[in-house]
């Protein structure tokens, strides 16, 4: 196997004090403990990375139609050099409550696997967003197929108004280590401003929001602009959104929508067509000096 680009991701591994791994087929579902305990980083000092977001249409159970377009993108993203390619909420199996149980896939279903080898081959982290099937439960949660073909496993942990009566929540806010350092706020998560500064205490400087957002609820254009840029502002982190497209062939119309934002909130990529789309866009070293880098003054012990 080829090795790995030096700006590629990588992801925080077991043995670590802050990390209590749980297995679940053969993935690792990242429970983080506490977090980091080292303080901010002063920007991104690494070389720039790469990301591709996609737009992506997928139908309720059509899983192999599913993965047949995921795979185009991952290599449609690979060609434009990037080392991550972002993919909407549940975009393997399609994102429909009503059908869930029908729908969801197990951690070790063929069609993860042949995504993880997609990525290996491809050498990039493809993070994809399924209905998860446990022992006893259901998830929403993103896969991240890494370069070296390992599977991570981040879950929703903020449900909507619907989504309870069916799926269960995640229980952490995980983050990856690598460059740049990798977290994920799935959809309404991103609603809550402690997800997005949890991450950030820690190490986070990209967040991934996938979504599953219908045309009923908003133009994402108009919808993130009220509080993407200031997640991305506030906590000095990119942010990458990305929106399923089309119909689910369950009855549901989505927005589509794919942005990238930028530490000073500046929409630095995007495109809020209705159709399937995806833009790749360069995270550039940053460095904040004094009062900009505002996480780093944080008095977490006056907000509990």
């Amino acid at each position: 196997m080829s090795p790995k680009p030096a700006n590629s991701l990588t992801f925080l591994r077991g043995g670590q004090a802050i990390l209590n791994p749980v297995k679940s087929g053969d993935a690792t579902v990242l429970d983080l403990k506490g977090g980091r305990q080292s303080g901010y980083s002063e920007g991104m000092t690494h070389p720039a990375s790469v990301i591709s977001v996609v737009a992506l249409e997928s139908r309720c159970g059509a899983t192999a139609r599913n993965l047949a377009s995921i795979l185009s993108r991952m290599r449609q993203a690979a060609d434009a050099g990037a080392t991550l390619v972002a993919f909407p909420e549940a975009s393997l199996t399609g994102y429909c409550v009503d059908h869930a149980a029908q729908i969801g896939l197990r951690l070790n279903d063929p069609a993860i696997d042949e995504a993880r080898e997609a990525a290996r081959d491809l050498r990039l982290t493809a993070l994809i967003g399924l209905v998860e099937r446990s022992e006893d439960a259901l998830f929403i949660s993103q896969v991240a197929c890494d370069a070296q073909g390992a599977l991570h496993v981040f879950r929703k942990t903020h449900l909507g108004r619907r989504e309870h009566a069916v799926f269960s929540p995640g229980d952490g806010l995980t983050v990856g280590e690598g460059r740049p350092c990798l977290g994920v706020g799935i959809c309404y998560d991103m609603h809550f401003p402690e997800v997005a500064s949890t991450l950030r205490a820690r190490g986070a400087e990209l967040i991934v929001s996938p979504h599953a957002s219908p045309v009923k609820a908003g133009q994402r254009d108009e919808v993130w602009a009220r509080y993407m840029p200031t997640r991305a502002y506030d906590n000095r982190v990119y942010v990458a959104c990305c929106n399923a497209s089309g119909t689910n062939g369950c009855g549901t119309v989505f927005a589509s929508g794919v942005a990238v934002y930028d530490p000073d909130g500046t929409l630095v990529s995007g495109d809020f067509c209705a159709e399937e789309t995806m833009v790749t866009a360069e995270l550039t070293p940053r460095t904040y000096a004094g009062g900009k880098d505002f996480p780093q003054y944080r008095r977490p012990e006056l907000y509990h």
